[in-house]
């Protein structure tokens, strides 16, 4: 099943409002109703989540993930630049290449670094390192890092095995806005712990109504400005 009430949002991706990188995660369903929910999310300038679309399935399978991307597919289209995010699932990279096969596709690099965290715990007492290899700008700032990371854990050899224009920015191709990680999917994931354990229709209700009133809040807080409207960062410009 793929939910797509989610219309404005979609219309807004569409209007290219939002930074063109999808955001997307698998979930499990809890209680008596099993399965998988797929979320994928955006993110605006004021680095605000954004859900696109939501959609359930029996299992997190190939056939279930190429489902999912040809209902989002035909929702959002075909768009220059179109970045998706998601961990190292094999189903979600089969499903991205052969419904979006010219879009980028990026691996959260939390996730890789959970990955390497199972096999070699020393990388948390090094995190600083690896999360400089991943934000590197250049590649000789990436080399000189990832040189660094190779001797103080062993375990991050793992990094070898998978390209680095999947995960690190000096290397992607495409524009990732500085988006590093699936944090903000998580989060409603994280957030909708209780919906997912009731039936499925409860659960599709619990974003929609939580969407309303998410929206409202934020067009209520919009109301109090009558005037020019600062950006949080050019506020910080001029306090500072």
């Amino acid at each position: 099943m793929f939910l797509n009430h989610l219309i404005l949002q979609i219309q807004t991706f569409r209007s290219q409002l939002l930074r063109k990188v999808l955001i997307i995660d698998g979930a499990h369903l809890k209680g008596d109703y099993l399965g998988t929910m797929f979320l994928a999310v955006a993110m605006d300038a004021n680095n605000q989540v954004v859900p696109i679309a939501i959609g359930v399935a029996k299992s997190e399978s190939g056939e279930s993930c190429t489902y999912f991307f040809e209902m989002l597919r035909r929702c959002i289209g075909e768009m220059e630049g179109l970045v998706f995010m998601t961990d190292r699932s094999g189903a979600l990279r089969q499903a991205i290449n052969t419904v979006y096969p010219t879009t980028h596709h990026t691996y959260c690099c939390r996730h890789l670094y959970m990955n390497i965290k199972a096999k070699d715990a020393s990388v948390e007492y090094n995190k600083t390192i690896f999360w400089k290899t991943c934000k590197a700008y250049t590649a000789y700032e990436f080399d000189l890092n990832m040189s660094a990371l190779r001797a103080a854990v062993p375990g991050a050899v793992l990094l070898d095995k998978v390209n680095p224009k999947r995960w690190s920015r000096a290397h992607f191709p495409g524009v990732r806005y500085n988006i590093m990680t699936s944090n903000s999917v998580e989060s409603m994931n994280a957030h909708s712990h209780f919906a997912r354990k009731g039936a499925i229709v409860g659960l599709m209700e619990y974003f929609r109504a939580y969407q309303q009133e998410w929206y409202s809040k934020r067009r209520d807080l919009a109301g109090y400005y009558s005037d020019t409207f600062l950006f949080k960062v050019l506020s910080n410009e001029i306090t500072t």
